[in-house]
């Protein structure tokens, strides 16, 4: 008896490790994607936007991390976009790779995250980063 309790015991450890390691390399998968330039585009309103695109590593580093950090758990929103917002696409020799939207009320959408809104709660820098970034570039 004690063996086969054993036997268990550690069946459902290795069980446990590898459910674990199965889902940590799927958020990995998720968040992990190619790129080399961003496009910002910034909608002011319904159909007025400007657009800027951006190749410097240092800021589409910058930029896919802060994306990539994004804790939407328990955050989903039935509320929609609103304006000004901020659409990031991420591209790849010129080819769409993902996207990724914040408006000025902090509610969030991408590609990778999932379908729907999201409102960020602990990230309240983001809108207010993607709009520096904004700024600084199209002030060069």
């Amino acid at each position: 008896m004690r063996r086969y309790t054993f036997f268990c015991l550690i069946t459902f450890v290795i069980l446990m490790i590898a459910i674990t390691a199965c889902r940590k390399q799927e958020e990995s998968a998720v968040n992990s994607f190619d790129f080399d330039e961003i496009i910002i585009e910034y909608h002011i309103r319904q159909g007025e936007k400007e657009e800027i695109k951006i190749t410097n590593s240092t800021i589409l580093d910058e930029i896919y991390k802060a994306y990539v950090s994004i804790d939407i758990s328990q955050n989903a929103t039935s509320e929609p976009m609103g304006f000004p917002r901020f659409l990031v696409i991420f591209q790849k020799d010129d080819s769409y790779v993902a996207d990724w939207s914040i408006d000025s009320s902090q509610i969030t959408s991408g590609s990778q995250l999932g379908l729907g809104n999201y409102k960020i709660t602990d990230e309240e820098f983001l809108y207010d980063y993607i709009s520096d970034v904004f700024s600084s570039a199209i002030n060069k």
